[in-house]
């Protein structure tokens, strides 16, 4: 059947267990390559007893632009469907504990399948693709380089469980999607860039950024400013937005907010601006520079927030204002603020 150009349709005996490949029992479409280059199929009716796809079964059907593939489908090969530049969704089932890579899906919007699958620039460029859910991976421990790179229509897409690294560009200018990834995962600087946000799930791994669960503190320092990788949002336990061309945290939001916050070092301009407090009690701010320093504008009606201490050096601090609910208030160095 390989390279058919007048093939159009296929149904798939049901006792075929094999595309491509050389079954163990039962019956199966013997050629190496299956239906490859059969560029005028459209369609493809799945047998429920088939367990394999062979390498380059449906490789170059360019006018196959859907396929519901079986459960109970066990194995699929290398390229099995790569080139298939019409298809739109891929949905692969969890019966399937073996699987090559794909590439060259030119129009795929859809794509549901283990992580295993995937190669290095498999999906870049892909202006269509828009929802990507990935199964625990069995053997693969990376998001592979350049993977989902310029994918800029990808809006849902996860890291599964055994994932522990996001290589360089795996999720590079994808400027719609909104990642979560899991605690402990390591993300290559350029991995995310440009996402539309980033959240990781464990703000301990923040430079500069110590969190007390116990207390509900979280200590921003001035090395969290200085260091050029740095995040734009901080929320209790969860960071955001991660861009390597950040150099300052600008927002502490969301439902995590810490119930202390401790600024160590610079107290950069405009931190909070849009920030939601709702478990906010107290702030601190020590060893600042700043000639002004508007907690007030920083931090307005928020109720929970009665204790606030400052500790200027230097004598700099000339302008400070209090956030209009503080009770509690201490303050060194501050001789200057009139």
């Amino acid at each position: 059947m390989v390279g058919n150009t007048a093939l159009t349709s296929v149904t798939i005996p049901s006792n075929v267990v094999g595309i491509g490949t050389t079954a163990t029992s039962g019956t199966q479409f013997n050629n190496r390559k299956g239906f490859s280059g059969c560029t005028k199929l459209t369609s493809v009716n799945f047998s429920t007893g088939l367990t394999t796809i062979g390498l380059s079964a449906f490789e170059n059907c360019s006018s196959l632009a859907s396929i519901q593939l079986p459960i109970g489908l066990t194995t699929i090969g290398n390229n099995a469907f790569s080139g298939c530049s019409a298809l739109t969704s891929l949905e692969i089932p969890k019966t399937v504990a073996s699987m090559g890579t794909i590439s060259g899906l030119s129009k795929l919007e859809k794509y549901v399948g283990p992580v295993e699958a995937l190669s290095s620039n498999c999906f870049s460029g892909n202006k269509n693709l828009k929802k990507v859910f990935l199964y625990p991976a069995t053997t693969a421990t990376k998001i592979p380089s350049g993977c989902f790179y310029n994918c800029t229509n990808l809006e849902e897409a996860n890291v599964p469980a055994g994932i522990t690294e996001l290589t360089a560009g795996s999720f590079l200018e994808c400027s719609s999607l909104s990642l979560t990834i899991p605690p402990g995962v390591t993300v290559d600087a350029n991995s995310c860039k440009s996402c539309k946000s980033a959240f990781q799930a464990d703000i301990s791994q923040l430079t500069g950024i110590e969190y007390n669960t116990t207390t509900g503190t979280a200590t921003v320092s001035e090395q969290a400013y200085a260091s050029a990788d740095k995040f734009k949002s901080v929320s209790g336990k969860e960071y955001n937005e991660y861009s390597n061309n950040v150099s300052q945290i600008k927002t502490i939001t969301g439902p995590f907010c810490p119930a202390n916050i401790v600024f160590d070092g610079t107290y950069p301009e405009g931190v909070f601006n849009g920030s939601v407090f709702d478990k906010l009690l107290s702030v601190t701010v020590n060893n600042t520079t700043v000639e002004s320093l508007r907690l007030d504008e920083n931090f307005p009606d928020v109720e929970s927030l009665t204790s606030l201490s400052v500790n200027a050096s230097e004598d700099n601090l000339k302008e400070l204002g209090i956030p209009r609910y503080v009770t509690t208030a201490s303050f060194t160095g501050c001789s200057e603020v009139t």
